[in-house]
């Protein structure tokens, strides 16, 4: 092969961070090039809230991912720390559960290195094996419930 071959719709759906090479037999690498994620279009619960008394904190306290559409997690968002304006891809809860029953603690979350921690949520209401809550990023169609927790 002699001169530049061209790749068309050539696509990677794993971010990797310490860099790619694409390689033909015969013919030298390219520059090295890193793949990023993609715009989030996904939360995934990865610890979901564990049980609780009414009036106190949850046992666990849920942390959420944000993930693109090939599950490749969005770990820029916010690299470090949240700048004011920067986005707005803040994660909210809100509680699926009762009559008379409310979410109590931080409701809003600004993710770091893709991950959204919640720590201080709580429940007032009745006794019931059937609550869920449910995330969200305001504003755009990406949501995700967790699993039924009890308030006791």
């Amino acid at each position: 092969i002699i001169g530049a071959q061209e790749f068309y719709q050539l696509s990677f759906t794993v971010v990797g961070s310490n860099g790619y090479r694409v390689a033909v037999a015969d013919v030298r690498l390219s520059p090295t090039f890193e793949v990023a994620h993609g715009a989030v279009t996904k939360l995934r619960v990865e610890r979901e809230p564990g049980d609780l008394a009414s009036g106190f904190l949850l046992s666990t306290q849920p942390a959420v991912r944000l993930l693109d559409a090939q599950d490749n997690v969005a770990d820029d968002v916010y690299p470090t720390t949240w700048v004011r304006g920067e986005t707005d891809d803040a994660i909210q809860v809100q509680l699926q559960g009762f009559n008379g029953s409310a979410l109590t603690g931080t409701v809003s979350v600004f993710p770091v290195r893709g991950w959204a921690n919640f720590t201080d949520l709580g429940v007032t209401g009745p006794a019931n094996e059937e609550y869920k809550m449910l995330f969200q990023i305001p504003g755009k169609p990406v949501q995700k419930a967790s699993d039924f927790f009890a308030v006791r």
